[in-house]
């Protein structure tokens, strides 16, 4: 089994978008590239797009401990659909 450390350790706070957030709750459920494209309606491409950039942000060596570097980072549960309040604070920052 894989390790996560993410590059920054814990505490750190992460700026993702709005659609990288909720690419992320999708991963964290086990959705596929192709579901997750379905649901979002977006290509997979884009889905593996923004997969590459959390795993970059979050320091996760692969895909499927992109949320486990999420919860490691920030705390927080990486199954939560953002919210409408969430993404006005993402706008404002």
């Amino acid at each position: 089994m894989d390790d996560v450390t993410p590059l920054a350790a814990v505490g750190r706070t992460v700026a993702l978008s709005w659609r990288q957030r909720q690419v992320l709750v999708r991963v964290a459920a086990g959705q596929t590239n192709a579901e997750i494209a379905g649901e979002l309606a977006i290509s997979p491409r884009t889905v593996r797009m923004h997969c590459d950039a959390l795993k970059v942000k979050l320091g996760a060596p692969k895909r499927r401990l992109i949320p486990a570097a999420y919860r490691a980072i920030t705390g927080e549960d990486p199954f939560l659909e953002p919210d409408s309040e969430s993404l006005v604070r993402a706008r404002k920052a």
